[in-house]
């Protein structure tokens, strides 16, 4: 599937349009290309993601989980509430990982957008008006820059570990 594809199906699983489910899609499919593999139908990949217990943190993990198929149904991706948009990737297979951030900017400037102020105020993203949502979207979608650690050979029991450390 092109990305594109994988965004628009990402929103229809999600249930609504926003920024934080296109950070995730953008960083699940970064750390798929660096990582060399593809959307996961087994537990090949393994996910942790770092994410508040906020509503966007939630967002962002529906994001990673149609992007890169790692589910909490299979049991191949678990949360640690670190508060950041944050994915590290597991390569069961290859033994490598790859840890991909959401650039700070993005973060710092859909926080201040006018979707986020009605989201703020309890309003639903179903009642505000599509152009204020397809704004933020379209900004996360075309500024989310990944940052990517270098691919890394690992034993799982180091990573668990030093995730909490991060």
């Amino acid at each position: 599937m092109d990305p594109p594809t994988v965004l628009e199906k990402a929103l229809e699983f999600h249930g609504h349009r926003c920024w934080a489910s296109v950070a995730g899609v953008r960083v699940g499919l970064a750390a798929l290309e660096k990582l060399g593999v593809k959307r996961s139908g087994g537990t090949q990949l393994y996910g942790i993601v770092e994410i508040g217990e906020e509503h966007g943190g939630m967002c962002f993990g529906d994001g990673v989980q149609y992007a890169t198929g790692c589910t909490f149904g299979k049991g191949n991706i678990r949360t640690l509430t670190h508060g950041k948009f944050v994915l590290t990737m597991i390569d069961n297979k290859f033994r490598h990982s790859v840890r991909v951030t959401t650039r700070n900017v993005v973060i710092k400037r859909t926080q201040e957008s006018e979707f986020i102020e009605f989201r703020k105020k309890g309003i639903p993203a179903s009642k505000i008006a599509v152009e204020l949502i397809d704004r933020a979207v379209d900004f996360t979608w075309l500024n989310q820059t990944r940052t990517i650690s270098k691919l890394i050979r690992f034993k799982i029991s180091n990573i668990l570990r030093d995730s909490r450390k991060i």
